[in-house]
């Protein structure tokens, strides 16, 4: 809203972390990994997560990850402390967002191959006919 400040306008994303003392972080642990990251990237954010897998096999590298992009370049990403896009002057945003359990490479490629070249009522038309 308006009566926030610019400096404190933003959108963030939610990286959950774990404690030490619960499965997924004690796996995640035992191979070196993060349960949770973000990252400032190319103007957009990668996020990775290993919270809540339970089930999932143990030995190899399995995770969420989502890439996060605004639609309009001006609107900066900041990985620390927070994990979000700095919003300044605007009140709202479109932030594009393209998901995969393979990798940060293949999000990326998910979000253009569906998003890319198409407006957000174009997606919500499509939207709602598949519905």
């Amino acid at each position: 809203p308006s009566s926030i400040p610019p400096e404190d306008r933003k959108v963030c994303a939610w990286v959950p972390k774990g404690n030490a003392n619960d499965e997924d972080e004690r796996a995640a642990t035992s191979l070196n990994q993060r349960t949770g990251s973000c990252r400032a990237d190319g103007g957009g954010l990668d996020l990775e997560s290993r919270r809540f897998a339970s089930g999932v096999p143990r030995d190899g590298n399995f995770a969420l990850y989502a890439r996060l992009e605004a639609a309009d370049p001006d609107i900066e990403a900041k990985a620390d402390p927070d994990c979000c896009f700095a919003l300044g002057d605007r009140t709202q945003a479109i932030i594009r967002i393209g998901t995969s359990f393979i990798s940060s490479v293949q999000a990326l490629r998910s979000m253009d191959d569906e998003l890319r070249g198409r407006s957000f009522e174009e997606l919500v038309e499509e939207g709602q006919e598949a519905w």
